[in-house]
């Protein structure tokens, strides 16, 4: 519609995070080194352009910078395959010239990524992972199961990788951010049980929740921020934008503060 006469476009800021959710306590994950080699298998800018069609942009941090408290002066892990390969080479995961799967100790580099079959877009990203995936020698299996077996699975940490949305506006990010210190509420609780100091993450997380100060805020989301960024438990993909298509004669077109709603109240008709 970008070219039509009758029609506009539109979209928003990022609203929310299209992520990979890694469970750092598997037998494989925990390795927060073969988490930061993942970290730089992953082709944003490919899955943008040509599965989401240019509507999300490449993410590089678990919240968009436009979110309050999220700017905190990360560095982004770069899509950079050799990167990718060293390191796994200096895990110790072996990829011989006759086999196309890494090995350490006689086990296979072998996992698994669970998603929700609710979300086509997610099996798309899964499929194309998985031949990227294959390229330094690591094998990537498909888990595809309805939503509520998908969220079970999630909530119980019985998975390694994962397909992962944040909570978008208005809910980041404090309910976001305070939900990874609940075992009840999807899988960023168990996901984290692997992560050294995940009691003082769970901590900060609080204590900005419950601080009347905003630079006490602001250091304790920074801390939390940066914790789950080195530990490589998130893998941001995109950022999720509202999108519309409307008539040329409806004015004053624009976003709601919250992701779920479009705040047609405002909108003009000719």
């Amino acid at each position: 519609f970008k070219n039509s006469k009758e029609f506009e476009t539109k979209l928003s800021e990022p609203s929310s995070t299209r992520l990979l959710l890694l469970n750092t306590t598997d037998k494989i994950l925990k390795d927060k080194n073969l988490r930061k080699a993942i970290q730089h298998i992953v082709d944003k800018k490919t899955i943008g352009k040509f599965i989401l069609s240019d509507t999300e942009s490449p993410a590089d941090f678990v919240l968009a910078e436009n979110v309050p408290y999220a700017k905190v002066g990360l560095k982004p892990y770069e899509y950079n395959m050799v990167e990718a390969e060293k390191i796994l080479d200096e895990a110790g995961w072996i990829k011989s010239p006759n086999k196309k799967i890494r090995e350490k100790n006689g086990e296979k580099l072998k996992i698994q990524i669970s998603y929700n079959t609710n979300n086509p877009t997610d099996r798309s990203i899964s499929e194309f992972l998985q031949g990227e995936f294959l390229k330094v020698g690591i094998e990537l299996d498909l888990l595809g199961e309805e939503d509520q077996t998908y969220k079970d699975r999630l909530r119980a940490g019985k998975f390694q990788m994962a397909g992962y949305v944040s909570w978008g506006n208005p809910y980041e990010p404090h309910s976001f951010l305070g939900a990874m210190t609940s075992p009840i509420i999807y899988g960023d609780y168990a996901a984290q049980q692997g992560v050294p100091d995940k009691k003082e993450i769970d901590k900060s997380i609080l204590k900005a929740l419950e601080s009347t100060s905003e630079e006490e805020r602001q250091n304790n989301y920074k801390f939390v921020l940066e914790r789950l960024h080195d530990e490589a438990v998130y893998i941001p993909i995109s950022y999720e934008r509202n999108r519309v298509v409307y008539s040329k004669k409806i004015k004053k077109v624009s976003f709601d503060v919250s992701k779920y709603n479009i705040p047609v109240y405002d909108f003009d008709v000719e």
